[in-house]
């Protein structure tokens, strides 16, 4: 069976980090992963080594006001897709998915949306103008399946919607011995693990730490994670935190490829996003055995459990943020059962063996069915 995965991006973020490793967990006996996205980058080099046929090809919206565009760009994919002989297309944007509409319904290939995200229905209207061939929806949380597959009905009779938590290798992602440190020895190491979109709420963070210090002057904020949007963020945080002369309390370490060494050194992993579907990176840190303190936003609870696992918190507020940091800091103890507790779980519940299952599972009837 040949699968191909189409992202509009280059660069690796949480989505993206995500078909890795569904593409990490296929059969190589029985599937050939294939992938494509509109520019070279770290994403096609690591999907190429992991074994899939990875190539850089424009993808542009059909649009009526650009008619001999949009037919070149459908004759382009058709003649992909033909060429290729690809049985089944996952998507892990939705907008990308318009791109793929019509030629894949010409050729009967299904279609598999992977749902990382909250989208409205004018949107779904407008990526589903044309009914697609079948259409099989995959969301990373229950939470983001109640609120986006009714808006999906709306705008059109989908084959089948369900949920395929997000998963981690908790081989790889664990404690490790390294023969030198990053990060400083002498310091509580406060981590957040994400692109620097406002939504993710890093000026929450900075509020939050402001509150705290000079309170708890050894901790050390290391904000992982880059502009991957191209939204140029990472000034407007830098002066917000000038402001509050917290120079020396910050460290940005910008887009990583190695967020492996930056979570075995981390004490606290904070996640401050104001929307998150089911994010992969608090799923690591739980398989890293570390303490989190989380918005309670979207899907987080459904693997978050407030004074279980973790501690759980309000978005848009850096008072409950600075109460939940500053009590992993105060209480080691705590924070060490709260972060075996929180391996324990996604251990159990998000392996990367169940989430590979999963999908296996769910290619089979979609080839069974074809």
């Amino acid at each position: 069976m040949n699968i191909l995965y189409v992202h509009n991006v280059g660069k690796i973020g949480g989505a993206e980090r995500v078909t890795l490793d569904i593409i990490r967990g296929l059969d190589g006996r029985s599937h050939q992963a294939f992938l494509v996205t509109p520019e070279e980058g770290p994403f096609l080099d690591a999907a190429r080594e992991l074994g899939a046929r990875a190539s850089s090809l424009e993808i542009q919206q059909p649009d009526a006001k650009k008619p001999i565009q949009t037919i070149k760009g459908y004759r382009r994919w058709l003649k992909f897709l033909r060429e290729n002989q690809i049985d089944l297309i996952h998507t892990g944007d939705l907008f990308v998915t318009r791109t793929l509409v019509q030629p894949s319904k010409k050729l009967a290939i299904p279609l598999v949306c992977h749902v990382h995200f909250p989208i409205e229905t004018s949107a779904l209207k407008w990526i589903f103008k044309t009914p697609p061939y079948k259409c099989h929806f995959v969301y990373c949380s229950h939470e983001l399946k109640e609120a986006v597959s009714q808006r999906v009905e709306t705008a059109f009779k989908a084959s089948s919607h369900q949920v395929i938590h997000n998963g981690v290798d908790v081989d790889i992602f664990k404690p490790f011995s390294s023969p030198k440190r990053i990060l400083p020895t002498d310091k509580t190491n406060i981590g957040i693990v994400a692109n620097l979109q406002e939504r993710k709420g890093h000026l929450d963070l900075i509020e939050a730490i402001a509150i705290l210090y000079p309170d708890c002057p050894d901790i050390r904020v290391h904000i992982i994670g880059g502009d991957l949007f191209g939204e140029s963020r990472e000034s407007l945080l830098k002066a917000r935190i000038a402001e509050l002369g917290l120079h020396d309390m910050f460290v940005f370490h910008g887009q990583v490829d190695n967020v492996r060494d930056y979570l075995n050194e981390l004490d606290i992993l904070v996640c401050a996003s104001h929307e998150e579907a089911f994010p992969i990176s608090i799923l690591e840190a739980m398989a890293f055995s570390l303490p989190l303190a989380s918005t309670s936003v979207n899907g987080i609870p459904e693997a978050v459990k407030h004074n279980k696992n973790g501690l759980l918190f309000r978005a848009h507020d850096p008072n409950a943020m600075a109460d939940a940091i500053k009590f992993l800091v105060e209480n080691p103890n705590r924070r060490r059962i709260l972060g075996q507790e929180a391996h324990h779980d996604v251990s159990r519940n998000f392996s990367l063996t169940r989430f590979s299952d999963e999908f296996r599972e769910l290619y089979g009837k979609l080839e069974a069915i074809k």
